[in-house]
């Protein structure tokens, strides 16, 4: 797979527990906890195969800006979190250190 694919499911596999564990409290449903649980084991496996052949300090800050823009996105959009000025201003922050750890 490639660099950019696996850095795509680490981002997600580590955005996705947050929003689990929220629908896991307000549910109790079990099926809940135990996809945060396998979302971080894929987040495991995938730095595993990751730091083999890329640079940590671009890598792991790369994957944690974006899925800090997801979690952020998705409390907005499925949780009807309140996406104030400073968060907006944190996700274009977010997005020119994605341009830039990039080049």
């Amino acid at each position: 797979m490639s660099k950019w694919g696996l850095i795509g499911i680490a981002a997600i596999a580590s955005a996705l527990p947050l929003p689990l564990l929220k629908s896991y409290i307000t549910t109790k449903n079990n099926s809940y906890m135990l996809f945060a649980m396998l979302s971080n084991l894929i987040v495991i496996y995938t730095y595993f195969i990751m730091l083999q052949n890329q640079k940590m300090n671009i890598m792991y800050p790369f994957i944690k800006i974006i899925s800090i823009v997801m979690v952020i996105l998705i409390g907005t959009f499925f949780y009807d979190e309140e996406l104030i000025t400073k968060h907006k201003i944190g996700i274009v922050f977010g997005i020119l250190a994605l341009y830039l750890l990039a080049q």
